[in-house]
């Protein structure tokens, strides 16, 4: 938040309002309870998991069990915008 090239940073408060409207969003999940560090996620939890269930619809896949390394980084997965997501934001997404 801060561009030392041109003597520019955005001030506390306002990267606070920043980072709430992305954990609104989903964007943004907080890792401690006084949310001091958190993980920014491309996508939210649920989008990531209506890509999955979209891929598992589409390649006969409702209903089976499927490891997390078949869903990263399986043969099957690698068309996919979830092909090499790690494993915390795919538990994430299944969890959702």
């Amino acid at each position: 938040f801060s561009n030392p090239e041109v003597s520019r940073s955005l001030p506390p408060e306002s990267i606070g309002v920043v980072l709430n409207e992305l954990a609104r969003r989903g964007n943004l999940e907080w890792t401690d309870k006084s949310k001091t560090r958190g993980q920014v996620l491309w996508l939210s939890a649920g989008e990531w998991a209506d890509k999955v269930y979209k891929w598992a619809q589409a390649t006969s896949k409702v209903n089976t069990v499927c490891t997390l390394y078949e869903l990263t980084q399986g043969d099957e997965s690698t068309d996919q915008e979830f092909y090499g997501l790690s494993d915390d934001v795919m538990v994430k997404a299944l969890r959702h």
